[in-house]
């Protein structure tokens, strides 16, 4: 867990030397989003119920989470564009490597989860978009989230994390609506792997032993 902190330690790090050292305004969508975010900071500062109103409408492409996130973290660090590509990128960035250190750690073992979180961070498209107010990372950080803890559900036995996988992939849904086909991939390879074991089993003429596993 040490090494996980400082390679996330370690991406802030950087990330916060080059938005000092970066003029360049926010463009197209990630300047699309950072508006979104001062729109939702300024309703959320005169709350009622039509501000609700007008906040629910805010983002006509995708859902409005990563902005109503910096709208809240703008109370405590204020407003800017460097705040707000650093707060919602070291939040991702840190699910993500979590995550990835999660799955690869339950396929495999520790030293192959630690690898993999290193690996993740160091990927071209993964370490610019660090720095850029996208959807790109948040959205690839709740697919790996999602995966890590449909793992942890124990092919849903476990009702703590089947209710986490789902609050995941709600909100995963709420950053970008296409996640539910990378995530359908992993839960439809499991579907696949439990419908062989069913038809072994049936061939063996071991019933009991395959249902005694989902009850």
């Amino acid at each position: 867990m040490i090494l996980l902190f400082f390679f996330w330690f370690f991406h802030l790090s950087v990330n916060y030397i080059w938005l000092k050292w970066d003029n360049y305004p926010l463009l197209w969508d990630a300047g699309t989003y950072y508006y979104e975010s001062l729109v939702l900071h300024d309703l959320l500062k005169n709350l009622s119920l039509s501000s609700f109103n007008s906040a629910i409408r805010v983002g006509a492409q995708y859902p409005p989470i990563i902005s109503f996130i910096l709208s809240i973290f703008y109370f405590i660090s204020g407003k800017s564009e460097d705040v707000a590509v650093f707060i919602s990128n070291s939040v991702y960035l840190g699910i993500l490597i979590f995550s990835i250190y999660g799955i690869s750690k339950n396929v495999f073992n520790k030293k192959t989860g630690i690898l993999s979180a290193f690996f993740i961070t160091m990927y071209p498209l993964i370490f610019g978009h660090s720095r850029i107010l996208m959807l790109d990372l948040p959205a690839t950080s709740f697919v790996c989230l999602s995966i890590y803890l449909f793992q942890k559900t124990q092919g849903f036995r476990s009702r703590f994390f089947s209710l986490l996988f789902g609050a995941s992939l709600g909100l995963g849904l709420l950053t970008k609506f296409s996640i539910l086909l990378f995530v359908m991939a992993c839960l439809s390879f499991y579907l696949i792997l439990n419908f062989i074991n069913l038809i072994r089993c049936i061939k063996k003429e071991e019933f009991s032993f395959y249902f005694k596993q989902y009850l």
